[in-house]
């Protein structure tokens, strides 16, 4: 944890979060980023503030903070309102009031500032016909989500797949079934589970 040293035991400077004591770098206390000591903090951790040397945590749902009650940040899917964090709206990771989206979540798209949902079998996407990732079993063509082959669980095309779903494995990109009684194998001779 040394930053700066005069020879292979004797340390000058510290990374941040540790102090120098003696020539030796030491942990800060918790959710300390800058000491002087084992006892005064003089920078907390993002969530924390400081106060009296020692760091607090910050209010519900607040990454930043100047004391107990004044909020200056929130954490994702919350937004400041006179120095409080408030719930953005359904489906929205990042908003800059009760009423203005500025991102979603996972599954939704953003239109004129409001999350709607993303198409069948598509989790992530730009628009209501334009998809650019889709969930598993699925496989992206051209903007829009079609299924895989049967008892493929990931592919690349429809008659490319990459991954098996339980009870069949991978053969040259088909996807073939394991022998009787056995519930995961790597091949049609290697039985990993019955």
């Amino acid at each position: 944890h040394c930053s700066l040293c005069t020879d292979a035991t004797t340390c000058t400077d510290c990374v941040v979060g540790y102090y120098l004591d003696s020539g030796l770098c030491t942990a800060c206390g918790t959710h300390c980023s800058l000491c002087t000591d084992a006892t005064t903090c003089t920078d907390c951790v993002v969530g924390y503030y400081l106060d009296s040397g020692a760091c607090t945590a910050c209010g519900t749902h607040c990454s930043l903070c100047t004391d107990a009650t004044t909020c200056t940040d929130c954490v994702v899917g919350y937004y400041l309102d006179s120095g409080v964090c408030t719930a953005c709206g359904t489906h929205c990771s990042l908003c800059t009031d009760a009423t203005t989206c500025t991102d979603c979540v996972v599954g939704y798209y953003l239109d004129s500032g409001l999350c709607t949902a993303c198409g069948t079998h598509c989790s992530l996407c730009t628009d209501a016909t334009t998809c650019t990732e889709c969930v598993v079993g699925y496989y992206l063509d051209y903007g829009a989500c079609m299924a895989c082959g049967t008892h493929c669980s990931l592919c690349t095309e429809d008659t490319t797949c990459t991954d098996c779903v339980v009870g069949y494995y991978l053969d040259s990109g088909v996807c073939t079934a394991c022998g009787t009684q056995c519930s995961l194998c790597t091949d049609a001779n290697t039985c990993t589970d019955c």
